[in-house]
């Protein structure tokens, strides 16, 4: 079964020698299959301040991907915490939502 949508993703400037490719800036975007840009999921700037902690990441969304279940329904994770593991989430909340 094709798909009537396709997520593009890319990096963009400005590049860094500091930090390696998959925290250089990146866009997300959600397209047709006749190569129409339909929306934006994503706009990630240089990610040259995540924490050095355990289980730390980049702020916003990330792990795009297709349902397996659903027609034409994407999803994401966005951590509760901004990426930082030493902030605190609210009393039984999840740090990834």
């Amino acid at each position: 079964l094709l798909s009537r949508y396709v997520i593009v993703s890319y990096i963009e400037r400005p590049f860094s020698y500091a930090v390696p490719c998959g925290r250089f800036p990146k866009r997300v975007e959600l397209w047709s299959r006749e190569g129409e840009k339909l929306r934006e999921i994503a706009h990630l700037p240089l990610a040259e301040d995540i924490p050095i902690a355990f289980n730390s990441c980049r702020k916003g969304p990330r792990d795009i991907h297709w349902r397996d279940d659903k027609d034409s329904v994407f999803v994401y994770t966005v951590a509760a915490d901004e990426g930082d593991p030493t902030v605190e989430v609210e009393e039984g909340g999840k740090r990834d939502v």
